[in-house]
């Protein structure tokens, strides 16, 4: 979340988002995130699996946030050398 916390606001204004709408969708994220994260924690913390396996859940997390980027580059990668094979 650190890199989606940081680029956001960039981005925002890039694409000339309202003020009023950025703070709206920022305290609504900021409330989901303090208010969620604790109660999803709370209710899954009841799982014996759950305590016992955290760090495969974790890893299983970060693949799949980072998985998705690398299927993008790659695929930006294939078409630039399709286009210069052409």
């Amino acid at each position: 979340m650190p890199i989606v916390q940081t680029f956001l606001p960039v981005t925002a204004g890039v694409g000339r988002m309202g003020y009023r709408t950025f703070i709206a969708f920022n305290a609504i994220g900021a409330l989901l995130w303090g208010v969620g994260v604790p109660l999803l924690e709370f209710w899954l913390g009841r799982y014996e699996w759950i305590g016992a396996n955290i760090d495969l859940i974790f890893i299983l997390i970060v693949l799949a946030s980072i998985v998705p980027i690398g299927l993008e580059v790659f695929k930006n990668r294939r078409k630039k050398a399709a286009d210069t094979d052409s």
